[in-house]
């Protein structure tokens, strides 16, 4: 500002000196005029259009002058006649400082003393044209400006007419600040986030456009980095478990550069990222073992951070050993079990049952008490005295979840094995033998065995069917894996041939008689003119009186303890008193005439016996028809 005043006194005082020296010429010559507007920039500038007019005043003298350009030329000129005028345009006053010389000429061409003035034309009328360049002391040439600590900005302006006064700069919305010179340096502290804008102010007091710079993010906050495991990372798992990393900025932010992920040193996931692309990220990776996670994250502004976490994991289930027997053995003597639980992380929970099977079928169950605890290991004993079939059951879960099972059969056999069935055999009749039993349901035992059937002391064939009448032996043998043995033997018979039916009648008695051959056969049921008769229960005979002649016909069903039947039909007729004539012409033959189902010998014999039988019945008749007459005359 002192400066500025001060060039104002210095003008002021040369338009006095000039005032007063043209007073002291006016006595001798009447000096010119000159007339042109007072500067309207800064430091004698003019910022826009200006012309001068020069008028001359003297009628001895004439007044010259000449305008030096800013590019070394000359314009040149004189006035002689008085109050003759000569204006020198705007258009002449482009840009540049231009030198005006004005001086008075005697008649003789000399230079009249005290009239000569010089004045010195500033012309600025475009304000700076080229942007504000800014220079960064981190990075610069990029879209973004990002860095950890504070960042130096260099503002540089340029004007090649009135030069550079200083620049105006703003922070965001703060107000405009000045600082004096063509190339200024700005500070940036730590936690910006913004652009500078400028623009610079040329000597004449043109104000040049505003400039931004490029995005500036000045942080030095780390990343956050949060990982997460699906039910705490506190927690024992057993299977797969998924972790869920968190990835964060806050406040000012320069974006998230580049994420690594290692498990147990290894790199899992390795992302990078563009600027800006990302303030937070979330990243997923699976474990299934012991495992250390490391997550590592940088920013664009260049901090960096790391954060480890530990997955306990433990996918081994504990062990559980039962000692004293072996798992389905077969034992005649007592057994001393010893059941014991190892892991190689910690047990939480143990435990076992007892399920006893004993020969009447009853079912008894205990929990195993009587564990123990030594270190990592838990153990307990247990003593099986009663025979029967045991099943051992144990359980063991660690701090992991992990849980095993262990299952033991004893068998504790001091019994013989049962035999059944065979003895239904004994003194049965049957029409054949066959072996078709399941041996699960004859013989009975708490352990595997092996038989031996022997058939009459032969080695019995399986599905062989023995059909020889008569008596016969079934021995079966059993030995179960203990030594015990078992053995039972049965008689019985072999009859396949149906019950022989005997009919017998007797003319006289006019009795029938029904006999059947073998001991063992019995009547099942007799029909006499299919009226069925009453018979005893495993009666062998039946008799039976006829009271009144007829024809009858009987029929006999039969069965024998072999489960064999018969059957048998007879036709006869019972017949009264005959006559003389019928005597006579009528061979005498056996009352009773037993129908065989055969066929007849041929059709011809039984015709000649139908026409034989007609004729002496027709005869017959003819005879008592005689015969009545004869006493009905008498």
């Amino acid at each position: 500002m002192g400066r500025k005043i001060g060039e104002i006194l210095i003008v002021l005082g040369m338009i006095f000196l000039l005032n007063v020296l043209g007073s002291r010429a006016e006595e001798k010559v009447q000096i010119y005029q000159i007339y042109c507007e007072e500067p309207n920039g800064e430091k004698g500038y003019y910022t826009k259009s200006v012309k001068v007019e020069i008028e001359h005043l003297d009628q001895e003298c004439i007044t010259k002058f000449q305008l030096n350009f800013p590019d070394g030329k000359e314009l040149t000129g004189k006035l002689e006649k008085a109050k003759e005028k000569i204006v020198l345009e705007e258009s002449l006053f482009e840009k540049g400082n231009y030198h005006l010389i004005i001086w008075m000429e005697n008649k003789e061409g000399k230079m009249v003393e005290g009239t000569e003035q010089k004045r010195e034309i500033k012309i600025d009328k475009e304000a700076p044209a080229d942007p504000i360049s800014f220079q960064y002391s981190k990075h610069d040439g990029e879209e973004q400006i990002i860095s950890n600590e504070e960042i130096t900005v260099e503002m540089t302006a340029s004007d090649d007419t009135s030069g550079i006064q200083g620049i105006y700069y703003q922070i965001n919305e703060e107000e405009y600040q000045f600082l004096e010179g063509n190339c200024v340096s700005v500070v940036i502290p730590v936690g910006f986030e913004g652009n500078l804008s400028a623009y610079a102010i040329d000597g004449a007091g043109n104000k040049g456009e505003v400039t931004k710079s490029s995005k500036i993010i000045c942080e030095d906050e780390i990343p956050e980095i949060l990982i997460r495991a699906s039910e705490g990372l506190e927690k024992w798992y057993n299977k797969p478990c998924l972790i869920q990393i968190d990835i964060s900025e806050h406040g000012v932010a320069s974006g998230i550069k580049q994420v690594i992920c290692s498990v147990n040193n290894k790199v899992v996931q390795n992302r990078e990222y563009e600027r800006g692309e990302k303030e937070t990220e979330n990243v997923t990776i699976s474990v299934d073992k012991l495992s250390e996670i490391v997550v590592e994250v940088s920013d664009w502004a260049g901090n960096y951070t790391k954060k480890r976490e530990k997955i306990l994991f433990d996918n081994e289930n504990p062990q559980l050993i039962l000692e004293g027997a072996e798992d389905y053995c077969i034992a005649a003597n007592d057994k001393t079990l010893t059941c014991k639980a190892i892991d190689n992380q910690r047990i939480v929970s143990v435990g076992g049952t007892i399920i006893w099977n004993d020969a009447n079928g009853n079912r008894i169950q205990k929990r195993i008490e009587s564990w123990e605890k030594d270190g990592e290991q838990y153990f307990a004993k247990e003593n099986l005295t009663e025979s029967g079939k045991y099943k051992v059951y144990l359980e063991a879960v660690d701090q992991a979840g992990n849980r095993s099972e262990k299952e033991m059969q004893i068998i504790m056999d001091k019994e013989n094995p049962l035999i059944h069935k065979i003895e239904e055999l004994e003194g049965k009749y049957v029409p054949f033998f066959e072996w078709k039993y399941d041996i699960s349901e004859i013989v009975e035992d708490f352990t595997t065995y092996t038989y031996r059937i022997n058939m009459d002391g032969r080695i019995c064939e399986q599905n062989k069917k023995y059909t020889r009448e008569g008596k016969h032996s079934l021995e079966l043998i059993a030995e179960d894996l203990a030594g015990n043995t078992s053995s039972m033997e049965v008689g019985f018979f072999i009859d396949h041939t149906p019950p022989e039916i005997q009919i017998d009648c007797s003319k006289e008695e006019k009795k029938l008689d029904i006999v059947l051959g073998e001991e063992h056969d019995f009547l099942d049921a007799v029909f006499i003119n299919e009226k069925k008769q009453q018979i005893g229960e495993n009666e062998r005979k039946f008799s039976h009186i006829f009271e009144k002649s007829g024809s009858y016909e009987v029929l006999v069903f039969a069965r024998d303890l072999a489960g064999n039947q018969s059957e048998k039909k007879v036709a006869f007729e019972i017949e009264g008193e005959k006559s003389f004539f019928q005597n006579l012409i009528q061979p005498k033959k056996e009352i009773l005439k037993e129908r065989k189902t055969e066929k007849r010998q041929n059709s011809y014999e039984a015709l000649m016996w139908i026409l034989v039988i007609t004729g002496i019945a027709v005869i017959g008749i003819r005879y008592k028809k005689t015969s009545q007459n004869r006493e009905d005359a008498g």
